[in-house]
């Protein structure tokens, strides 16, 4: 009579298995982590702005001093503010629109002199500032998973300020024998912005920035109106800008899909 096989129970074919860790998913179903840069966010940013705020004014006096000179300075300063903005990814290339608002400290002032042969003279006094701008800007970038380089460009606006005061002086008589004085204006000028930077995830949800803009506001007449006889002086300047700016922003949602994890 044949002898029966003994049977294998359930245990000790299972000790006779890899053991395997748990929790552990199989190597070949290991999730990567892939960025996805879609969705809102917002975020803020800090730096510093420089204009090529170039120009030129002309003058006369009551004296006869008739002078006219450049303006070549640059108004330098502080530029912060905060961004909101929307991003979609297609495959490796991101294509996104932002908006930006900042405060700044931008400020200028400079003196002109003139004279003429009998030593009278005149002095001419020009302030410009900026306290606000904004710019609405089309993004365009590349992302290498984390690291998105991107280009952006748009509609930029700006509050700027403008003062200009002038005296001159008789030699004859020791006096000063004009003076007119413009008291700040401020005009609100549109233009257009351009510039590039690079971003970086650092998790989920956050990513830190750097960028360089370069803004145009147009030209900028100042030409005051002047009671006393024979006293003329205006001019005006072209505002440009510089800047680089650091910042981060938030996105809501998430920057990367969930690792999914088999079962065992």
């Amino acid at each position: 009579m044949p002898v029966a096989a003994p049977i294998v129970k359930g245990p000790a074919l299972a000790a006779d298995l890899p053991a395997l860790k748990h929790g552990a998913a199989p190597s070949s179903q290991s999730a990567a982590l892939a960025i996805n840069w879609t969705g809102f966010y917002i975020g803020g940013q800090a730096g510093y702005a420089y204009g090529d705020n170039h120009g030129a004014y002309n003058l006369s006096t009551p004296s006869g001093v008739v002078g006219s000179d450049a303006l070549s300075h640059d108004a330098q300063g502080v530029i912060f503010g905060a961004h909101v903005g929307y991003n979609h990814q297609f495959d490796n290339f991101v294509a996104g629109l932002e908006g930006s608002v900042d405060g700044t400290s931008l400020i200028k002032r400079e003196t002109i002199g003139a004279s003429d042969a009998n030593s009278d003279n005149a002095v001419l006094t020009s302030l410009v500032q900026s306290d606000i701008q904004g710019a609405m800007r089309a993004r365009a970038g590349y992302a290498f998973g984390r690291f998105l380089p991107f280009a952006a460009g748009g509609l930029a606006i700006g509050s700027f300020g403008t003062q200009s005061d002038l005296a001159s002086s008789n030699a004859a008589l020791g006096l000063y024998d004009g003076f007119a004085t413009k008291g700040l204006q401020w005009t609100t000028r549109v233009g257009w912005t351009v510039g590039g930077g690079v971003e970086w995830a650092v998790n989920n949800n956050w990513s830190i920035r750097g960028e360089y803009r370069y803004s145009d506001f147009g030209k900028l007449a100042d030409t005051p109106s002047v009671a006393l006889p024979a006293t003329i002086y205006a001019g005006g300047r072209h505002l440009d800008q510089n800047q680089v700016q650091f910042g981060f922003s938030y996105k809501f949602g998430e920057l990367a899909p969930t690792e999914v994890i088999a079962k065992y």
